[in-house]
Parts: structure tokens; C-alpha cells; sequence
């Protein structure tokens, strides 16, 4: 029935509930002008959420707002949630002490602070003692002193460009949070000496760990502490060049107990390939064994060759987890090519598609092989190499990672470069069990190879150059069962 005003008959606990998700500013202004029961409703929401990018013509007018706005609530009601946001208003750290001290009075649960400021702010020391918290969220703060932290219910902290001090109160702040599910710690330097070795971290299952510096021997001490970790996200713009294994310190060891059994996802940003880092990445993928994905970024500032034997290093590492994939981010247009091809079971990998441009098409090649789950089968596989030369060595691997996926029909043209012999064929395709068609398009078979398919049963050859000319009865003696001979023509 039209008229009927359904939203007025729903309790106040729910109006609140309601009213808790709109910005403050609105709430006070919208509900004023409704009946006497909305006009205070809002001084019983659960959440105060102070944002002065909402007074960007005045300024000036949102420390009195926000003063009013905590002198008129409901006493006798709690504060849940308290987020504040400060971008271009003068406030002072003893106007923000003096909301957090009420809020804290209230059984605060969760907790978010952002000064958007170039020059940090002193972070107030009672939030660091506030029993009840359970998500606190900071950014661009200064901990000067801490001589105490008692944060027991804590289960997610996230400290963005935040400056402590001392290294000490890193550790300070990290002990005093027992129960802490979810870390976060961007944009802030990490002191040379954290490692949290006292520290055990039972219910840490995330942990992401961004900083202007990354000691990958810390992140190590700190992988230590997480035994029962899940999600590892890490990076940063300097890293040690220690080596990860140092065989005289005692927390040197490179399998954490989470790595065995928990780690399902880890994340390694600002790549550079340095040996450390290799080494990192290599202990990882060699000890985790339920690792689901690994994704690694390079620096912008990379140049394609150190992106490319990242990808060819990665490449060689064996995991021991069967359903791992390895995800390697350099360019947009590396992504948007992988994309357009949409490949599952079959791998077509043709460098026509890249205009030329022989090192993208290596990378994609690489980045595309290491992303396949390892446990699936690669049902066809062509490579086509018509525009640019490429090493054989890289050949080689792609071929041999298709055979070690029971690749079944393989088509492979590889086109010399002006002035140059054919590409040599891996011998490894020549006793590849599983392959039942071979395609072969301008490639060269040396003087000495077994042959030995006996699934094959269609063979294609056009301008394959053949060492010795009893080096052609030798590969067709190799297939009993091959049924069909399309088009031989070799040299």
C-alpha cells in the first residue's frame, strides 16, 4: 500500500545499525530535518568516522565539527569503530588523544588513523594499551616511546609509513599482540637488526610486509615466529646481500615450519634477481609443500635482460608443490597478450603475435610455462618462430617442460634468421612416450639421437635438415605404429 512508511517501523537498534554506515556529516544533516525520532538516533551509532577531505571549502570548520560531533553523543552508548582521516586540516595530536581517550572509555573494537601530512605525527601512547581492540590501522605516525603494550584481542594490525624510533619498539609493539591474525607493515624502514626471534606467532596466517628496507635474513627470522602462516607478502626497494644461509648464527635455517604444511600463497614484490633473492624464492618453492601461487614483480626500472633471466632462473627450480604456479609481472603488454591467447590445455606459442619483439616473446613464453598448474596435462603444444633467432637453450627448456607435462601432439617451426642454419631439435621430443603427432617445420637433427615413440602415429616434416642421409631411416625406424606421413620433405 502506497504511503505506508515501512522504514519508521523498523526498531531503533536497526535505524542505528543503518545510520552506522553513512559519513557523519550526512547522518546529523539528513536526520535533523526527519521526526523527532530520527533527530537523535544518531548520537547512539556505534561508529564515529571523521573525515576532513568532506570540509574542503572550509577547511576549517571540521575541528569544531568534530569536537560537537563527540560532545553530543549518547553517553550511555558505546564506540565501536573510530576512523579518522586528516588530509588538509591543522590538527593537533592532543585533539586527537582527547576523542581517542572517550572512544577508548567505550570498549573501542576497531580503530583506523591516517594523518596525510608529509611530517609524520606522534602516535598517542594510550592506543597502545587499549584492551579491547581488535583491528587497529595506522598510517604515517612516529613511535618515539613505548614502555608498554598491551593489546591481547588484537587480530588485525596494519602500520603504513610509520617511524619507529628505536628498532626495539617494532618488537614492543609485536609482542603485546599475542593473537594477531592478520600483519600489515608498508612504507616504513625496517631496521637491520629485527629479527623476532623471542616471538611466536601461533594464530598469524597473513602477513605483508612492504618496507623502504627488506633484509630477506629478517624475513627468514620472522617466518620462524609464523608457524602456522598461510599468505606471505614481501618486498621492498633495498635489500641486504647477505646470504639467506649464514652457518654461524643459529636462526640461519631455510625451511620454517610453516613452509611444510600452511603456506598457500606468497607474493615477492620489487624483484631484482640478486642471488639472495633467488635463493629466497628458490627455498620457498622447494620446501612448501601445499604452495598454491607465487607471484613475483620486478622493479619498473629493470631492464629486459635481468627480467629474463629471472624468468629462466625461476624456471629451473623444481617444486615440490604439484599445483604451483608461478606468476611473473613485468608489463601490461606481456599481461594483455597472455589474456587474448586464453590458454588451458593447449599451449600455442606463435612470436608473430609480438611484432618482432624477440625478448617479449621469450619472457611470455617463460611466464606462460611457469604459470601452468603442474599437475595438468599439456595436450598440444606448437611453437612457431618465424621473426626473430632465439638461444637453444631456451628451446630446449620449453620443449622439455612440455615433455615432462605427456604432451601429445607437438608442432614446432622454428625458421632460421637471415644468414643463419637452422635451429637444432631437442633430442628429448624423440623419446617422448606420450606423443602421438609431431610436426616439424625447418629444424635441424644432429649426428647422434635415439628415437624411440612408439604412441606416434602421425609424422610431418618440411624442411628438416638431417645430418646424415641414413639419419632419416634411423628416425622413421623409431615409429612402429605411425600411420600416417604427411608431407616429407627434409634435406
Amino acid at each position: 500500500m502506497s504511503g505506508v512508511d515501512r522504514i519508521s517501523a523498523l526498531s531503533d537498534a536497526i535505524l542505528v545499525h543503518i545510520l552506522s554506515f553513512l559519513p557523519p556529516k550526512t547522518v546529523v544533516t539528513a536526520t535533523s530535518t526527519l521526526s523527532r525520532r530520527w533527530r537523535d538516533l544518531w548520537r547512539s551509532v556505534p561508529t564515529v568516522d571523521l573525515d576532513d577531505t568532506a570540509f574542503r571549502g572550509k577547511p576549517d570548520r571540521f575541528l569544531p565539527f568534530a569536537y560537537a560531533l563527540m560532545l553530543s553523543r549518547d553517553v550511555t552508548k558505546s564506540i565501536l569503530n573510530f576512523r579518522l582521516k586528516c588530509e588538509i586540516s591543522s590538527i593537533a595530536s592532543s585533539d586527537i588523544s582527547l576523542w581517542l581517550k572517550i572512544a577508548i572509555e567505550k570498549k573501542l573494537e576497531t580503530l583506523e588513523l591516517s594523518y596525510g601530512f608529509y611530517s609524520p605525527m606522534k602516535l598517542p601512547a594510550e592506543i597502545l594499551t587499549c584492551s579491547s581492540l581488535v583491528v587497529l590501522k595506522l598510517n604515517n605516525f612516529i613511535v618515539d616511546r613505548t614502555s608498554r603494550v598491551h593489546l591481547p584481542f588484537l587480530k588485525t594490525l596494519h602500520m603504513d609509513r610509520i617511524k619507529f624510533v628505536k628498532g626495539e619498539y617494532l618488537e614492543m609493539i609485536l609482542s603485546g599482540c599475542p593473537n594477531i591474525h592478520h600483519l600489515r607493515i608498508k612504507g616504513s624502514e625496517l631496521h637491520s637488526s629485527f629479527i623476532p626471534l623471542a616471538l611466536t606467532f601461533t594464530d598469524l596466517i597473513h602477513v605483508e610486509l612492504l618496507v623502504s628496507q627488506c633484509n630477506w635474513f629478517s624475513i627468514v627470522g620472522l617466518l620462524n615466529s609464523c608457524p602456522l602462516l598461510q599468505v606471505l607478502d614481501v618486498g621492498g626497494y633495498y635489500r641486504s646481500s647477505r646470504p639467506l644461509v649464514v652457518s654461524d648464527h643459529p636462526y640461519s635455517k631455510i625451511a620454517p615450519a610453516c613452509l611444510s604444511s600452511h603456506l598457500r600463497a606468497c607474493t615477492l614484490r620489487n624483484f631484482h634477481g640478486d642471488d639472495v633473492d633467488i635463493q629466497f624464492a628458490t627455498s620457498i618453492l622447494q620446501n612448501t609443500r601445499v604452495l598454491n601461487i607465487m607471484s613475483i614483480y620486478c622493479p619498473e626500472s629493470s631492464s629486459e635482460g635481468v627480467k629474463l633471466q629471472i624468468l629462466k632462473k625461476i624456471s629451473m627450480v623444481p617444486r615440490i608443490s604439484p599445483t604451483c604456479k608461478v606468476c611473473c609481472s613485468h608489463k601490461h603488454s606481456l599481461q594483455e597478450v597472455e589474456e587474448s591467447l586464453a590458454l588451458s590445455s593447449r599451449r600455442d606459442l606463435d612470436d608473430s603475435r609480438f611484432s618482432g619483439n624477440g625478448d617479449l616473446f621469450v619472457r611470455f613464453v617463460y611466464a606462460v610455462m611457469l604459470s601452468r598448474d603442474l599437475t595438468q596435462p599439456i595436450l598440444k603444444f606448437r611453437l612457431k618462430c618465424h621473426n626473430s633467432s632465439y638461444a637453444q637453450c631456451d628451446v630446449n627448456t620449453w620443449v622439455n617442460a612440455a615433455i615432462l607435462r605427456r604432451v601429445e601432439t607437438f608442432e614446432l617451426s622454428l625458421f632460421p634468421a637471415m644468414n643463419n642454419s637452422a635451429m637444432k631439435l631437442p633430442t628429448g621430443i624423440l623419446t617422448c612416450s606420450t606423443l602421438v603427432v609431431l610436426k616439424l617445420t625447418k629444424v635441424r637433427v644432429g649426428h647422434s639421437f635415439i628415437v624411440q615413440l612408439p604412441a606416434r602415429k602421425t609424422l610431418y616434416m618440411h624442411g628438416v635438415e638431417f645430418a646424415r642421409n641414413e639419419n632419416l631411416e634411423n628416425f622413421l625406424s623409431g615409429c612402429p605404429n605411425l600411420n600416417h606421413l604427411l608431407e616429407l620433405s627434409a634435406v
